[in-house]
């Protein structure tokens, strides 16, 4: 079965390279097909087999914090292809 594995990125705490490991340990430890998709404000040295999409889709508003847009990931996520 194939799975979707998905993180978000927003702002300067975190580099690329937070996302960049999640990914490389997912394809150590998990043995089935995924596509893994990162939701963020800045793509720059993201590894290419992630799958990079604009953070900013998932906003309702422009408020921050933007916790209710993970809510919404999952909405969004589920006639992703």
């Amino acid at each position: 079965m194939h799975v979707n594995f998905i993180t978000l990125k927003w702002g300067s705490k975190y580099g690329p390279e937070y996302v960049n490991r999640l990914y490389k340990c997912l394809e150590k430890i998990y043995s089935g097909p995924f596509t893994f998709y990162c939701f963020t404000d800045n793509k720059k040295d993201i590894l290419p087999n992630i799958v990079v999409r604009d953070i900013n889709t998932l906003r309702q508003t422009k408020i921050v914090p933007f916790t209710n847009e993970k809510i919404y990931l999952f909405e969004t996520m589920v006639g992703i292809s």
